[in-house]
């Protein structure tokens, strides 16, 4: 079953600025006016209260270029249940708006992505997903995705609300998930994107995307956990997990699901 999805697009021209430090907080101030804004309310559930673990959001995209280095951010929030946020980043290499990855499992919710028609013609997917055991281990993890090459790397982990953090390929994250405001999950009232602050920050050096020249293009993609179908059973509470095999089989006979190796994926 293709996921539930929030997506913001834009279009970077390179350029030399300054940047502070990548801690996903106070975002606005650092990049200035965003290159997208979200249109549309939530449907991963909306992030009220500190007391509240669940809710999900995009609300709005930024992004710029400094000595060599793409920095993307991304306000709002990521549930610690595997949720993802994907930066399908377009360097000018690929001729194809679609991809076919068939590496990494990491982050399966990139592959699930396969075959789908694109705005752009993405070369390199920054997969980022957030899983929180709730005995103290609260992290996100950075997998890299070149999804012409159909190549997948794992970069590595950094803590949720611990500021900047280093993985693999000289790339750094952080990602503050405070944030109370912006969208909400009420369809008649959606809120406003521009009062969120926090939320997804990542420096990915140009090298680590084959030192692109000109203007990139940007998608950033809200997307939750694949679920096997003995998962789906028991939270929709289907009669067994036969029944949902059933149905799940005559979705994807109308290429709305995509089957795995290991079942069907929702």
């Amino acid at each position: 079953m293709r996921r539930p999805m929030m997506v913001l697009t834009a279009l970077l021209a390179i350029a030399a600025l300054s940047h502070a430090q990548v801690d996903g907080r106070n975002i606005p101030s650092k990049y200035g006016a965003p290159l997208a804004s979200q249109t549309n309310y939530t449907g991963f559930g909306d992030r009220v209260s500190n007391d509240q673990a669940w809710g999900s959001e995009l609300n709005q995209l930024f992004a710029k270029c400094v000595n060599g280095v793409l920095y993307i951010a991304v306000t709002g929030n990521l549930e610690g249940n595997g949720n993802s946020i994907h930066l399908y980043i377009d360097t000018g290499r690929s001729q194809s708006n679609s991809f076919s990855l068939t590496t990494g499992c990491i982050n399966c919710s990139v592959q699930g992505m396969s075959g789908v028609p694109f705005d752009h013609n993405p070369d390199y997917v920054l997969g980022v997903n957030r899983f929180d055991d709730g005995q103290g281990n609260d992290n996100i993890y950075i997998d890299l995705h070149d999804v012409v090459n159909n190549q997948s790397t794992y970069l590595g982990a950094v803590a949720v609300g611990s500021g900047e953090g280093a993985v693999d390929q000289g790339i750094k994250a952080g990602f503050d998930n405070s944030n109370l405001l912006g969208v909400t999950s009420d369809p008649n009232n959606i809120g406003n994107p521009a009062t969120a602050t926090t939320g997804l920050e990542v420096a990915i050096p140009l090298s680590a995307l084959g030192n692109p020249q000109g203007e990139i293009r940007i998608l950033a993609v809200l997307t939750a956990a694949p679920k096997p179908v003995d998962r789906i059973a028991a939270e929709s509470g289907a009669d067994s997990e036969e029944s949902v095999a059933h149905i799940l089989e005559h979705l994807a006979a109308n290429g709305r699901v995509k089957a795995s190796k290991a079942g069907y994926s929702a």
